[in-house]
C-alpha cells in the first residue's frame, strides 16, 4: 500500500505526482480517502479497478556458425546454431528461450531436437549450447520459443 497526503484545492485534486509504475501484469487499483475537515467528516472513495496486461514481445532469430557469424548457407559438416533475441515495447525481456531443429526449411512437423531453456541475457541468447552439425546437403531450420517473463507474455519467433 502506497499513501500520499495531497491538499485539495475547490474540492478537487490533481495527483499527476502519485504516478505508479506497473512491472507485471495483475490486477490493481487505488482508492482515495479524504481526511475530512472542521465542515465534513472522513470519508474513503470507490475503489478504482486497474487491469494491466503482459506486453507482447519480438521474437528474431539469426543462424550463427562456429566462428558466431551470421549465415544463411552452410556446407555440409559446419556446425551452426541460433542466436535469439527477444525485444519488447517496455523493460528488456527476461526469463528463458528453447530453440528447435527442424531437417526442413519450414520448421513444420516435429523437430528433430529441442534444447534445454536457456537464460536470456539483456534479451539476447547465443544458444552454443545446441549446436547441430550439418550431415547432409538440403534445408534446416530453426525457431525460438521465448517462455515469457512477469511483463511479456510468450512468443514463438519465425
Amino acid at each position: 500500500m502506497l499513501f500520499r497526503s495531497t491538499a485539495l484545492a475547490s474540492g478537487t485534486v490533481d495527483v499527476t505526482a502519485f504516478t505508479q509504475t506497473v512491472s507485471a501484469a495483475g490486477s490493481y487499483s487505488f482508492r482515495a480517502a479524504y481526511a475530512g475537515d472542521s465542515s465534513y467528516a472522513a470519508a474513503q472513495g470507490p475503489c478504482e479497478p486497474l487491469t494491466v496486461t503482459q506486453l507482447t514481445p519480438t521474437v528474431s532469430t539469426t543462424i550463427h556458425d562456429a566462428a558466431h557469424a551470421a549465415i544463411t548457407s552452410a556446407n555440409v559438416g559446419a556446425t551452426v546454431h541460433d542466436s535469439v533475441t527477444v525485444t519488447g515495447s517496455g523493460a528488456t525481456p527476461t526469463g528463458n528461450v528453447t530453440v528447435s531443429w527442424f531437417t526442413n526449411g519450414t520448421c513444420t512437423g516435429t523437430a528433430a531436437a529441442t534444447s534445454a531453456a536457456t537464460a536470456l541475457a539483456s534479451g539476447t541468447v547465443d544458444v552454443t549450447a545446441f549446436p547441430q552439425t550439418l550431415s547432409a546437403a538440403g534445408s534446416y531450420s530453426f525457431r525460438a520459443a521465448y517462455a515469457g517473463d512477469a511483463a511479456y507474455t510468450s512468443a514463438t519467433g519465425p
